[in-house]
């Protein structure tokens, strides 16, 4: 029995089943938020450059989704739950968009990406934990 109780009314997960509950949050909303724009996108002419952005858009909230998730469960290291929630999700956006006839110019691109989509997760879990 804890001496305090939790100022967030939550109960302190285990570091693997917080990462899992962000991760699952964090999919939840791209694959929701991808399947609206996508039937948007039938509706109205949306020019490519737009949708990339759209796209990129929905991961980076998606991932800041994900560390708030985990990082409200876990109730103390949420820069740390957060942090891993962004790198998982950031090592698959690279294994998903990896062309290897793209070059070394794309990998700056995708690690650009990467270190955005990560700072998204480290920051969800930094807030997640104080709210």
């Amino acid at each position: 029995m804890p001496i305090a109780p939790f100022t967030n009314n939550t109960r302190p997960y285990g570091f693997v089943r917080s990462i899992v509950r962000g991760c699952i949050t964090a999919a939840i909303f791209v694959v929701v938020a991808t399947v609206l724009f996508a039937f948007l996108t039938t509706l109205f002419d949306i020019s490519e450059a737009a949708c990339m952005n759209v796209q990129a858009a929905v991961g980076i909230i998606g991932v800041f989704l994900g560390g708030l998730a985990a990082g409200r469960t876990s109730a103390s290291r949420g820069w740390l739950v957060g942090l891993v929630v962004g790198l998982v999700f950031a090592a698959v956006y690279f294994v998903a968009s990896s062309d290897p006839s793209s070059g070394g110019s794309r990998f700056f691109a995708v690690g650009r990406q990467m270190l955005t989509v990560t700072a998204a997760g480290l920051l969800g879990g930094i807030l997640g934990v104080n709210l």
